[in-house]
């Protein structure tokens, strides 16, 4: 599983030259009083317990960190499994 960078999108004023595979920002939803979904904070605890990392490290980097491979992959589909678990309660 390859590192993940940074989500790139075209710029949005135009003139302003960019590669064409650049997807382009459509919208940007902010559901700030739960409109659209619960907050599910208490996910974060649970999958920093399962990977066994302090709240001061970052869960997706710690994940890419992980070697060989066939680690990074066992670890997301920990995390996946908490968000299904937790998703559908």
């Amino acid at each position: 599983m390859a590192k993940a960078g940074p989500k790139r999108f075209a710029p949005l004023r135009e003139g302003i030259s960019h590669s064409n595979d650049l997807p382009k920002l459509r919208g940007v939803v902010f559901d700030v009083d739960g409109t659209l979904c619960e907050p599910q904070n208490h996910m974060f605890v649970e999958m920093r317990d399962v990977l066994g990392i302090p709240k001061s490290i970052d869960i997706l980097d710690h994940i890419y960190s992980l070697s060989p491979e066939s680690k990074q992959e066992e670890a997301m589909e920990q995390i996946r499994a908490i968000e299904r678990r937790n998703m559908s309660e």
